[in-house]
């Protein structure tokens, strides 16, 4: 499961989700609609990036088994 060990991320992702976020609330609510517009418009939805954060934290799992066997490799050349 990707999720184990992810889940700062995941959280992250889960408050970003609704452009919920404390910090975001704060803007001025033209600020808010404008931004939302401006994602909507260029196909950056909620699927979207919830696409992109499943894809890099699998990216990040293959980065991090690469480099496990990299030095499994090393070490048994020094055998």
């Amino acid at each position: 499961d990707e999720r184990a060990g992810n889940e700062e991320a995941i959280a992250d992702y889960e408050q970003f989700e609704g452009l919920s976020s404390r910090e975001f609330e704060l803007l001025d609510p033209r600020l808010q609609k404008g931004f939302r517009g401006y994602l909507e418009a260029r196909g950056i939805g909620q699927s979207f990036m919830r696409s992109m954060i499943e894809e890099t934290l699998q990216q990040k799992d293959r980065k991090c088994l690469n480099f496990l066997r990299e030095v499994r490799q090393w070490f048994k050349l020094k055998e």
